[in-house]
């Protein structure tokens, strides 16, 4: 019998991360002042302007934060939830010769490198390199959520399919740290605090897995991060606050930290949350689909309403629903 209470969890985490998505894509690395300027304010999916390298997609349409999603949950889909860096890496040269992903503008940088060097046959626990953007972090809600309720389990894997593309002990940590916070989600009596507290737990686990590199502490960031997000203010302020300080560029130790603090800035609800941050420009598709991932996860699908759902599925034909249900069958038989 399907249990509806796990599934809606699945269902709306993958929503979550392609509602982010499509709602940051617009607006991906403008700044405050040019989105007030070109937009006012957004509150639902708009076309990006013509000037943005995202002008050619229609509104609501998702980039590379949810492809990349869906890419890794099919992987875990392929190999019943049980992957490591050798099979990440196999199927990620696969996919990318199939979609020619190098050719592809809207993909990371850092993962085009990997992959180029992966063509060449290099070992992929080193082909992640130094590098310190965001990419694992953003794919990384599958590996949460088939570790439902298994923080040390869903740690233990973002290591192996983080090191392939990104391998600074800063991405790392910051994958482990969102992945923990998305298996969390998932237990009966999570809250905003545990959630948080998982995901610093999960960064600190790995310390010492990958290389170093010159970074700030992702888990310090977090931490600060946090405190922002505890101000009396509204969430428009503390997104502009974190802004500021903390950073919503590309960098992992601003984005980890900054959706983190949004997602409890917003107590779990990431609609709000979202719609602040794609208020304030940077790395926003990201920010947004992070958010949106963990948010999804901890309230569950029906946050989200049919619109956005029926817009999303429409525009972006994803089959997120069908993938939710295979997510939840090797979930169920692991229990």
């Amino acid at each position: 019998m399907l249990d509806n209470r796990l599934y809606e969890k699945i269902y709306g985490s993958l929503i979550g991360v392609a509602f982010g998505d499509a709602m940051g894509m617009p607006v991906e690395m403008l700044t405050p002042a040019e989105i007030k300027k070109y937009y006012g304010r957004i509150t639902s999916f708009v076309r990006a302007i013509p000037e943005h390298p995202s002008h050619f997609l229609n509104a609501g349409s998702v980039t590379d934060d949810t492809l990349q999603t869906i890419f890794m949950a099919k992987i875990l889909i392929k190999y019943n939830g049980k992957i490591n860096a050798r099979i990440f890496s196999k199927e990620l040269i696969k996919w990318a010769e199939e979609k020619n992903i190098l050719e592809i503008s809207f993909f990371g940088p850092s993962t085009k490198k990997a992959i180029a060097r992966l063509l060449e046959g290099e070992d992929p626990y080193k082909t992640g390199d130094r590098h310190v953007t965001n990419g694992a972090a953003m794919r990384i809600a599958p590996v949460g959520i088939v570790n439902a309720k298994r923080v040390n389990d869903a740690v233990k894997m973002a290591v192996e399919v983080t090191l392939p593309t990104h391998g600074s002990q800063a991405c790392v940590e910051g994958a482990a740290a969102i992945a923990a916070a998305i298996s969390e989600s998932f237990n009966e009596h999570a809250t905003i605090d545990t959630i948080i507290k998982s995901a610093i737990a999960g960064a600190t686990m790995v310390k010492g897995k990958g290389l170093l590199t010159v970074s700030p502490s992702v888990i310090k960031r977090i931490k600060y991060a946090i405190d922002i997000a505890k101000k009396p203010l509204g969430l428009d302020e503390i997104a502009l606050e974190l802004y500021d300080i903390i950073g919503f560029g590309m960098h992992i130790a601003e984005t980890v930290p900054s959706a983190l603090a949004m997602f409890y800035a917003s107590k779990g609800n990431p609609i709000p949350a979202i719609n602040a941050v794609v208020n304030v420009g940077g790395d926003t598709d990201t920010i947004a689909s992070i958010i949106g991932a963990i948010g999804g996860a901890y309230m569950g699908v029906h946050i989200f309403s049919e619109n956005i759902i029926n817009t999303i599925e429409r525009v972006n034909k994803l089959k997120l629903k069908e993938i939710a249900k295979e997510l939840y069958r090797i979930i169920s038989s692991q229990v």
